[in-house]
Order: structure tokens, then C-alpha cells, then sequence
């Protein structure tokens, strides 16, 4: 992830969620406080398609624990993502973050472990300062993502 090191980069941090699986009311798996890996070995799958990287993780995490992946269907978008699921073709593991969760009672979510963790940040040239408009666009953004998401806020540590 740029937001770990890279060399000429520097990262400012914003945000960091976790991702959860997300499945209709009423699923076997909705007893559950976490869902494994190993949970989801004969539970049909929809994910993102391969060109992110996060369905590389969630490939690499069900490769470390030795279960194979069942995939029903994959798409490049998170609504659709959520639609299949409500529709009860299988379940989904998504990032907090673009499912929105809040105040969607149509969906179950729990915690993926291990935590499967996705961090956003600002991206910037290491030997160069920040436009003072710039300035105020990360400041307008953290006042925003404070305000609205206290709970994944990464402060201006």
C-alpha cells in the first residue's frame, strides 16, 4: 500500500476501516459475532473483481488458511455487490467504508477475521510542501470525516 512507505512519497492518513461480511437477515453465519475464514468455506462468495487489490487480499487470506474460495459472482461495484447478497446470492466481503452500513437494516454485517484492514490517506511528493488551497482541502476533509466518522477518523497525529 503507498500509504505504508514508499520511497519520495509521504502519507498523510485519514481513515482506517475493516472489512466485514455482509450477508441477508435471517443467515446461518448472522449468529456469529466474527466470521472466519474457515466459516465461509461452503458459502458462496460475491466479490470484487480481480483488478483490486482487495480481492487479492481476500484471495491470500483464504490461501493461508487452506480454504478454497467458492465464487458465485464478482463485479466492480459495491452496490452491486450489496444487491446480490440481498438477493441472497451469497455473501460478501467489502470494506466498511463502501458499504456505507450505517442505518442499512436490510444487510447483516460482522467483523472478518483476521481483520482484514484498509487505510486511506493523501498522497504527496516527500521534498514538496502542500498550496496553501491544498491546506485547506485537508483541512476541509478532516473536519468532514470527523464530523461523520468519528469511529474511523485517524487524527492529525
Amino acid at each position: 500500500s503507498m500509504l505504508e512507505s514508499h520511497p519520495g512519497i509521504d502519507a498523510i492518513p485519514l481513515i482506517e476501516t475493516h472489512s466485514v461480511v455482509l450477508m441477508p437477515p435471517g443467515h446461518r453465519l448472522a449468529t456469529k459475532n466474527a466470521i472466519g475464514v474457515e466459516d465461509l468455506a461452503e458459502v458462496p462468495l460475491v466479490t470484487m473483481t480481480r483488478r483490486y487489490p482487495s480481492r487479492h487480499r481476500i484471495e491470500q487470506m483464504f490461501r493461508r488458511a487452506g480454504v478454497p474460495m467458492r465464487l458465485r459472482a464478482e463485479t466492480n461495484r459495491s452496490g452491486t455487490i450489496c444487491d446480490l447478497v440481498r438477493m441472497g446470492e451469497g455473501v460478501a466481503i467489502l470494506n466498511a467504508l463502501s458499504w456505507g452500513g450505517a442505518g442499512r437494516g436490510d444487510l447483516e454485517a460482522r467483523p472478518l477475521t483476521p481483520r482484514l484492514v484498509n487505510r486511506y490517506g493523501l498522497l504527496h511528493l516527500a521534498d514538496r510542501g502542500f498550496s496553501h488551497p491544498a491546506q485547506q482541502l485537508i483541512a476541509a476533509i478532516r473536519n468532514h470525516l470527523a464530523q461523520v466518522m468519528g469511529n474511523v477518523y485517524l487524527d492529525e497525529t
